[in-house]
């Protein structure tokens, strides 16, 4: 019995000893792990500002279904709401197919944003152009033609796409 006791201690020391070890490790796993979710928080944040950084790079956006893309910068004055604007365009189905160009209409289009002369989709889509910007803009039915269309050419419903090149802004009257 004298050496069972002995025994008996050293093992209870040691399942002491290994709880708090335990404990201890506890403790640090749970810092470890803690630090590993801000961690990757904090990398989930840095990817979507580098995200967001890089759709403004390439100015690429939605309003209300419109998709603008602009593929040139251009200089000077952004287009507002009442300026008259001189474009260079092509319209397209979206397959590709050309149904219509500035030179197929007679020149470029000029109008004055915000009077209802074009389609609505055009309007959105040149507002904050710069002169020599290049931009293309994906209309939806509901911002175009819808189901009216005023050429036997274009089906009703299409979503047309317009590559818009800005030569010329004149401020509108305030």
């Amino acid at each position: 019995m004298k050496k069972v006791l002995p025994i008996i201690l050293c093992l209870c020391l040691v399942m002491v000893g290994a709880g708090i070890t335990g404990c201890q490790r506890s403790d640090n796993i749970e810092d470890e792990v803690k630090a590993a979710l801000d961690k990757k928080a904090e990398e989930a944040q840095q990817a979507e500002e580098a995200k967001k950084a890089a759709a403004e790079e390439a100015a690429l956006y939605e309003v209300d279904e419109l998709t603008i893309e602009d593929t040139q910068k251009g200089k000077g004055r952004k287009v507002r709401e009442g300026d008259t604007v001189t474009v260079d365009f092509t319209g397209m189905y979206r397959d590709g197919f050309v149904y219509t160009t500035a030179n197929m209409e007679g020149g470029p289009a000029v109008f004055t944003v915000g009077k209802h002369e074009v389609l609505e989709g055009w309007e959105l889509g040149v507002i904050g152009m710069q002169v020599g910007g290049k931009r293309t803009v994906k209309v939806p039915p509901e911002l175009g033609y819808g189901e009216n269309v005023p050429h036997a050419t274009i089906p009703p419903g299409e979503t047309l796409i317009y590559d818009f090149t800005l030569l010329k802004v004149v401020p509108g009257k305030k």
